[in-house]
């Protein structure tokens, strides 16, 4: 399956997410939800998140011996300046990106999906080359999807890539996707593994000069050193949760569908 018939449509929707000329501007941070303004979370320490990146046994930045730069574990009342709200339809008309679609509760990011609204972020602040880590779930629910990407700064899509280290469509939430972007046709390298991803994952994407490698709880399961297929330009982070019909991959929500359905994030990493 391409990416572009798969679920994956997900570099023409974050053409529109992620500020494509065609695209609403994001949300403004403070106005994401009413009476909730402020200027950063009451987070963690770093010390406290370089020890726990320490213990974690299912972490990549563990395995591997990564070093943090930025972190939010999404502890405080309202949502870090260092997020960009989506706040614009869709690249096909289908969905609507709304900010109070994100929330803040129980120690975690969430973004629930009902029916055609749902929602999505971006981390700002754009790297070329880097490690990224996300702690993550995704509740069953026909017509949804979790996915975790890096878009590029120019908006340069395809030519300057896409990067996609977690793409859940399956309504059972039995597989997970992983592809990279490339050319001005669109080229893919993908790939899918099977697993239980309505549980706790650490998905990690490690992006080098010489290739790009996901993981899954610390464990390898997506690389490529196809020099064409390596973006060459600064990415930043985004979350967000799909909604279909999107061609040849995720289905519309239907009558099985819940009336809601959330994407969950216990925290989100970075690393040199």
């Amino acid at each position: 399956m391409t990416r572009r018939s798969a679920l994956g449509v997900g570099c023409l929707i974050m053409a529109i997410a992620c500020g494509l000329p065609a695209c609403a501007p994001f949300a403004p941070i403070g106005t994401w939800i009413k009476d909730r303004r402020c200027a950063g979370n009451a987070v963690t320490t770093t010390d406290s998140v370089q020890r726990d990146v320490k213990q974690n046994t299912s972490s990549a930045a563990a395995r591997y011996g990564w070093k943090l730069i930025a972190h939010d574990e999404f502890e405080g009342p309202c949502l870090s300046t260092a997020w960009k709200v989506y706040d614009s339809p869709d690249a096909y008309g289908i969905a609507i990106r709304r900010p109070q679609a994100v929330s803040l509760a129980d120690g975690q990011l969430k973004i629930t999906s009902r029916r055609n609204v749902t929602g999505g972020l971006a981390w700002r602040g754009d790297r070329l080359y880097g490690r990224w880590e996300v702690r993550a779930r995704s509740e069953r629910g026909r017509g949804y999807s979790q996915v975790l990407l890096l878009w590029p700064k120019s908006q340069n899509w395809p030519q300057d890539g896409e990067i996609d280290f977690s793409e859940v469509a399956e309504s059972d939430r039995k597989e997970d996707a992983f592809s990279v972007h490339y050319g001005a046709g669109n080229d893919q390298v993908r790939t899918m593994i099977s697993g239980d991803f309505t549980q706790w994952h650490d998905y990690a994407v490690e992006w080098e000069p010489d290739h790009v490698t996901v993981y899954v709880d610390g464990e390898p399961v997506f690389t490529t050193v196809n020099a064409a297929a390596i973006p060459r330009t600064p990415m930043h982070l985004c979350i967000q949760q799909d909604v279909g019909p999107l061609p040849g991959g995720l289905p519309p929500p239907d009558a099985s569908t819940p009336a809601a359905v959330t994407m969950h994030v216990a925290w989100v990493r970075a690393y040199a």
